[in-house]
């Protein structure tokens, strides 16, 4: 995961980093935590992002499905998973 100051625009310059495992699907920040979906699997990162040049881990969820997206909405983190379509006959 990166953090990109973008108050250029035109110039947007990377402030910090971490280490996560895989990649980030998805990122949600809320009262200075990033909560980043790990790509690789079903893990939740809390990442604490006050500064932004040294970001901290402060803590992990592994969830009991893959996870593809978080949404906060305090003090719950809402997890999503795959899409799933199926062809069911009475859906044609």
């Amino acid at each position: 995961m990166q953090i990109i100051d973008v108050n250029n625009p035109a110039a947007p310059v990377v402030r910090g980093s971490h280490p996560a495992t895989g990649f980030a699907r998805d990122v949600f920040v809320s009262s200075n935590i990033a909560y980043v979906v790990n790509g690789y699997g079903n893990k939740l990162l809390l990442i604490d992002v006050r500064n932004p040049a040294s970001p901290v881990q402060r803590g992990n969820y592994f969830a009991s499905h893959a996870t593809e997206s978080v949404t906060v909405v305090e003090p719950y983190a809402y997890l999503g998973g795959p899409k799933r379509w199926h062809d069911h006959p009475r859906c044609q």
